[in-house]
Formats: C-alpha cells, sequence, structure tokens
C-alpha cells in the first residue's frame, strides 16, 4: 500500500464515503482541511507527520486572517480553527480494563506514544466506579461496556469513541449546558481547572502525557485571561477608603 500522504488522504476520503456513508459535503470538508494541512506543512508520507508538526500547523492557524476577517483583522475562530485537528484522547478511556485496583488513588495506563503514565482518581470517581461494577453481572474486560438492556459478549461489548461521545452529549443536555460538549473539552476543563488552582505546567503536561510542553501551553490562555481581569480590576486602583 501506498504512504505517498496525497494517496492515504484519498484512500481515506473514498473509505468515509463509502463505508462509513458520510455525506458528500462532509467529504468536501475533510478533503479541504487535510490539503490545507499538507500544502502548509509540506509532508510527502505518514511517517512526516509528528507533534511538531501538528503544533507549527496549529500555530499557523492561530494566525490566519481570512475572508471576512481581512477588514477587521480578526483571525480564525477557534472553532473553525478546531475543525481542522482529527485526534481525541477518548482512546484511553475505551481501552481501560476491570484489572485496576479502584481502591487505590492511582492506575498505569499506556497512552499516545505507547507510553505509560499515572491517572489519579477522586474519592468520588472511585465511589461512582465501584457502584457502577457492583451492578455488572457479566464477565467481560472491559471496565466500561454498552448497557443497552441486552447480553453483551466480545470484543464489541465494550465502549467505542463514538458511545462514549453520545453519552457525555445526553449528559450536557440533562445538564441544561447549551454549547457543545465532548470529552475533549471536558478535558480542556480538567486542564484549565488545574492551572486556573495554581498547578505548575510541568504537572498538568504530565497528568495530560503530552509528550511536549509546548502541547499544554495551549491551555494556559484562559488562565492567562483571568491574570489580566485581575490586573485590570486591581493594578493602579487608588484606596477609596
Amino acid at each position: 500500500m501506498s504512504h505517498n500522504i496525497n494517496s492515504l488522504k484519498q484512500q481515506f476520503l473514498e473509505y468515509i464515503e463509502i463505508e462509513k456513508g458520510r455525506a458528500v459535503k462532509t467529504v468536501e470538508n475533510y478533503d479541504h482541511y487535510l490539503s490545507r494541512f499538507i500544502e502548509q506543512s509540506k509532508i510527502k508520507q505518514a511517517s512526516d507527520i509528528s507533534e511538531t508538526v501538528i503544533r507549527e500547523f496549529r500555530l499557523w492557524l492561530n494566525r490566519q486572517v481570512t475572508g471576512n476577517n481581512r477588514a477587521t483583522g480578526n483571525t480564525l475562530k477557534k472553532k473553525t480553527q478546531n475543525y481542522y485537528m482529527t485526534g481525541l484522547r477518548v482512546s484511553e478511556l475505551c481501552s481501560l480494563t476491570r484489572d485496576i485496583d479502584i481502591r487505590a488513588d492511582e492506575f498505569s495506563i499506556r497512552g499516545k506514544g505507547d507510553k505509560v503514565r499515572v491517572v489519579f482518581l477522586s474519592e468520588n470517581a472511585k465511589k461512582i466506579i465501584k457502584k457502577y461494577l457492583d451492578k455488572r453481572t457479566d464477565a467481560e474486560d472491559a471496565l466500561f461496556i454498552k448497557m443497552d438492556g441486552k447480553e453483551n459478549k466480545g470484543p464489541d461489548s465494550g465502549l467505542t469513541r463514538r458511545s462514549i461521545e453520545r453519552i457525555v452529549k445526553q449528559c450536557a443536555v440533562k445538564a441544561g449546558i447549551s454549547k457543545k460538549v465532548t470529552p475533549h473539552v471536558i478535558r480542556h476543563c480538567f486542564a484549565t481547572d488545574l492551572l486556573s488552582n495554581g498547578a505548575d505546567l510541568r504537572s498538568v503536561q504530565m497528568l495530560l502525557g503530552h509528550a511536549n510542553i509546548s502541547t499544554t501551553q495551549i491551555y494556559t490562555h484562559i488562565t492567562d485571561n483571568e491574570l489580566k481581569r485581575v490586573h485590570q480590576k486591581f493594578h493602579g486602583k487608588k484606596n477609596q477608603e
């Protein structure tokens, strides 16, 4: 099979149209985003794609002024930028098995790049997982399985990415959240919550499993905005007492 990036792109587009039944417009959008990535990054084959290449492409996207934005000088909206970026770490959740010791405060997981890192459990998380497992009557290895009222057997019983995305969406609706919520949004909230409460960037990098701290730095913009707000609110104000 050819490893030429354009050939692989074409195979992917045909796959999502024929095998996955995606709409023609969806396929066209994927074609546009992938083509722009290939053109800008100058990659020739799949092995050329690295974390550095992705990071540089994200920086490039963040600095683009196009279309109607030319008059205002505004760059691409974050939502538009995110359309170009196709990976989720929800795969780590899908890979969990029942052999983790929920009595402990931590467990190891093999994540992106086949690297092992430690994941910590809160007391509340441990209680909820135990309650969930106590209700399970099956002998499946997967920690989380599809609960559709039918007996689940075999490797297809475990939750998939799509299943988890659907669950998160349904829970967000029940909670009255109008904005789009995805597993990655929850991961993002985890990172910004740590940073907002004083965690150092290196620790957050380790908890997220990022190979390069530059990847973690994309989460700092929210805390930077908070620092700006504090600065504007308190700096240079005369004592009114």
